[in-house]
């Protein structure tokens, strides 16, 4: 399909840069778009270009986009529970004395480090390794560990809480995606029936216009013949009216396709 439309660079780029929350290319195009004292210039968009703008700025794809980054966001929190932990403990400082021959008194803290990481089957391994100071006068450390491993007997890994919260999330954002899917597909075919509805009122513009251009020159022609008494007042009547009918006819014209080319900007 290579259906183009296209808009006046004084009121259709302005209007187009405004409806997709961009600057005007320069300060020039921003003056000549409020003053109108350039040559008219014509921008012109293909359907896949309107295509290609409404699947970003549509306000459908843009709500749809912002569930997905939210769901995303949620299903990253979900699988941190998954993620290793480690903490780092710092007891002390401890105060010791030390009596016998030679008394002494040392102050001295003692550490541990603790380690966890839970695993998508259920189970989860716990580490915990502490350091503290000996009770010898050689300055040797005591140090102890312990490894610890859970596993739930009567509970399978699908019934774990955080698993199923996963799962719950890894959903949403399945369902989140789909529906950006859909909101970008809606968004093509809104923009396509905007499209056509915008041809449809500039083409009823051309004859809205063509009209009264003849039922001007109808006007003249019944002025000549006035002049040369070759006309009567019903005909004078009669032209006047169609005058009027056809700058009727124009000024509605004018505002439909006014309104299907904001209605088209909206969507993109």
């Amino acid at each position: 399909m290579n259906l183009r439309f296209r808009l006046p660079a004084a009121i259709g780029l302005a209007a187009l840069f405004a409806a997709l929350g961009w600057g005007v290319p320069s300060a020039r195009a921003n003056e000549a778009a409020s003053l109108g004292d350039v040559a008219p210039r014509t921008v012109y968009l293909t359907v896949e270009d309107a295509w290609r703008l409404a699947e970003t700025h549509h306000p459908k794809v843009r709500a749809a986009q912002r569930e997905l980054e939210a769901r995303e966001r949620e299903l990253a929190q979900r699988q941190a529970s998954f993620s290793p932990t480690l903490t780092l403990r710092v007891i002390g400082p401890g105060l010791r004395l030390e009596t016998g021959e030679e008394q002494a008194v040392s102050v001295s803290p003692s550490v541990g480090v603790n380690g966890g990481w839970k695993l998508p089957a259920g189970a989860s391994v716990n580490a915990n390794v502490s350091a503290r100071p000996g009770t010898g006068a050689s300055g040797s450390q005591e140090v102890s560990g312990t490894v610890t491993l859970s596993v739930p007997l009567r509970r399978t890994a699908a019934l774990d809480p955080d698993a199923l919260a996963v799962r719950q999330a890894e959903g949403a954002v399945e369902a989140a995606r789909r529906r950006l899917v859909l909101a970008q597909q809606e968004a093509r075919a809104e923009v396509l029936a905007a499209l056509q509805a915008l041809e449809a009122a500039a083409a009823r513009l051309r004859l809205a216009e063509e009209a009264l251009a003849a039922a001007q020159t109808a006007r003249r022609v019944v002025d000549e013949r006035l002049a040369a008494g070759a006309a009567n007042r019903a005909e004078e009547l009669e032209a006047d009216l169609e005058l009027l009918r056809a700058e009727q006819e124009l000024a509605v014209a004018r505002w439909s396709f006014e309104t299907r080319r904001r209605q088209l900007l909206k969507l993109l």
